[in-house]
C-alpha cells in the first residue's frame, strides 16, 4: 500500500542508503508514487499542525497513502519543555493523523533494557505499543519484540526473539529471549 515516511532526523538520501543492503528497492516505490520521504525538522511539524496539517495532508492524498511513519517522536517532543506541552503537542499530532485516515507508525526512543522500561506520555495516548530490544546475552546481542500494549485485543505477554531478514521482520513464538 502506499505509503509517507517523515523523518526528523535523516534526509531522504541517508534514509536510501540505509535501506540498500535490503532487497526492497525504496527508489522504485519512490518512482512508481508508492512511497513519498519527507524530511521535516521537528519544528516544520509544529508549524503543519498549526495551519492544519495542509502539506502532510495533501503529501498522502496525492498517492493515495494507506500508511504514515513518523521516524521518531522523541524529536518532536524535544520541543517541549514539560510533560503536559508535550502531551498537548502529541495529542494534535495524533488528532491530525486520525482526520488524514491513515494508519501511523511512529518510533520513539527509549531504555534498551526490558526490565527498566517505564511508560511515556506518549504510550498512554496511543492504541499500539510495540518495544523492539537489542538484548546482551553475554558477548553477543539478540533482537527482540514485545507487545506491551494492543488496546482492546488479546495479545501474547512475551518477549519473542525476532530478526531481520530480506523479506522482513520473522518472529520466532516458540522461543524465548
Amino acid at each position: 500500500e502506499p505509503g509517507v515516511f517523515i523523518s526528523f532526523e535523516q534526509q531522504e538520501d541517508q534514509i536510501l542508503e540505509d535501506f540498500a543492503g535490503f532487497p526492497w528497492d525504496l527508489r522504485k516505490y519512490i518512482e512508481e508514487k508508492k512511497l513519498i520521504i519527507l524530511s521535516y525538522a521537528p519544528e516544520q511539524v509544529e508549524k503543519v499542525l498549526q495551519t492544519g496539517g495542509g502539506t502532510v495532508r495533501d503529501t498522502l492524498d496525492s498517492i493515495g497513502a494507506k500508511r504514515l511513519v513518523f521516524d521518531s517522536l522523541t524529536a518532536f517532543t524535544l520541543l517541549h519543555e514539560s510533560d503536559l506541552q508535550k502531551r498537548k503537542a502529541v495529542l494534535k499530532l495524533f488528532e491530525a493523523v486520525a482526520k488524514w485516515g491513515v494508519t501511523a507508525l511512529m518510533t520513539t526512543e527509549q531504555e534498551a533494557d526490558p526490565d527498566k522500561h517505564q511508560s511515556t506520555v506518549i504510550e498512554f495516548e496511543v492504541g499500539t505499543v510495540i518495544l523492539l530490544y537489542n538484548i546482551r546475552k553475554g558477548d553477543i546481542r539478540e533482537r527482540s519484540l514485545e507487545v506491551f500494549k494492543m488496546r482492546a485485543t488479546k495479545h501474547a505477554a512475551k518477549i519473542f526473539p525476532m530478526i531481520v531478514t530480506d523479506e522482513g521482520i520473522k518472529i520466532f513464538p516458540d522461543e524465548t529471549v
